[in-house]
């Protein structure tokens, strides 16, 4: 009987071991992705372009926050390409099968 409970003790404490390194990594994580206020100091995450707490703006890193207007225009002409063959198939295919 005891034997099972150090068992079940030493579960636990792998258990636990193993929560607190996966909470140390998330921790991590997420600091790599905080960047400091230029305006009051405080902390935001890389991805915001105003600051929580004064409403400064802030510069996103890693990547740009708005799509130029050359992309949106493609996509849009894409999108819409691909949107009318879908409907234009879905018509034939309701009239060839009635």
């Amino acid at each position: 009987m005891a034997a099972s409970e150090e068992k079940r003790a030493e579960r636990e404490a792998r258990k636990k071991e193993r929560d607190a390194a996966r909470a140390k990594r998330q921790y991590e994580r997420l600091r790599s992705h905080v960047v400091t206020c230029p305006a009051c100091g405080a902390e935001a995450l890389d991805h915001m372009t105003k600051c929580p707490k004064c409403g400064a703006e802030l510069t996103p890193a890693g990547y740009k926050p708005a799509m130029d207007e050359k992309t949106k225009k493609r996509i849009r002409a894409v999108t819409y390409t691909v949107g009318a063959v879908i409907v234009v198939a879905a018509i034939v295919l309701v009239t060839v099968f009635n």
